[in-house]
């Protein structure tokens, strides 16, 4: 009997278990705020990527319909997706053919004059542990010339 009341009374390791269970929540609320960092520049990037592509630098790849260029092109700039180039996914078609339920893997220059659309989605890397796989998509619109 006196071992069991001693036992409850006894403080010592109250410190470290309060610390191990607010510890655990701390991290998974650090790392939840930069996994959504990482997927919210993951987005600006592919954003701005897109928009580069289908109006400035890449606009002879996307004119070309040269999907090997275009996918590089990408990448390149996607610094947080190491299977960018085997996972990304590329569309390129009218914007009267595009379904907006979902992409297709279609990468077909329009004629002069034609409404365009170039989307893309790509897995990024993710850390925090209930979280399967996470995507970023983007998309431009562009006339093409």
């Amino acid at each position: 009997m006196i071992l069991r009341r001693g036992f409850w009374k006894a403080r010592q390791g109250s410190v470290a278990i309060e610390f191990a269970l607010i510890a655990t929540v701390f991290i998974f609320m650090l790392l939840g705020v930069l996994q959504f960092a990482l997927f919210f520049l993951s987005r600006v990037i592919i954003h701005d990527t897109l928009s580069d592509l289908a109006t400035g630098d890449g606009l002879a790849l996307v004119q070309a319909a040269n999907r090997t260029g275009t996918r590089n092109y990408i990448c390149d700039r996607l610094i947080f997706s190491p299977s960018c180039r085997s996972n990304l996914r590329l569309e390129l078609r009218s914007l009267g053919s595009a379904s907006a339920s979902g992409m297709s893997t279609t990468f077909a220059t329009g004629g002069s004059e034609t409404l365009m659309v170039l989307r893309a989605e790509a897995p990024i890397v993710v850390f925090i542990p209930f979280i399967s796989s996470l995507n970023v998509r983007g998309k431009a619109l562009f006339l093409q010339p």
